[in-house]
């Protein structure tokens, strides 16, 4: 019985189809959650600020049981259009 062969990382890369690389580069890219807490640290800035906002609907949040996430690409894109 043979065994199925085992790939480096590199060689598949380098088998893959052209078109297949080009879906996989166009792919959205996944996003970087983070604490409240966390994502006051990245940025500079209390939780409280980051509640007015998404009192305000400027930011969207994400419950995942009692931890509340936010999505650091949302918060990047709020600080950028303030300043």
């Amino acid at each position: 019985m043979n065994s199925p062969k085992k790939y480096n990382i590199t060689e598949v890369a380098i088998e893959a189809k052209p078109d297949t690389l080009a879906a996989t580069q166009t792919a959205p890219r996944s996003r970087r959650w983070a604490t409240k807490e966390e994502a006051a640290v990245y940025g500079r800035c209390t939780t409280r600020t980051l509640d007015r906002r998404m009192a305000e609907g400027k930011l969207t949040r994400f419950r995942n049981g009692k931890t509340v996430l936010i999505d650091l690409d949302e918060l990047d894109a709020m600080f950028e259009s303030a300043s």
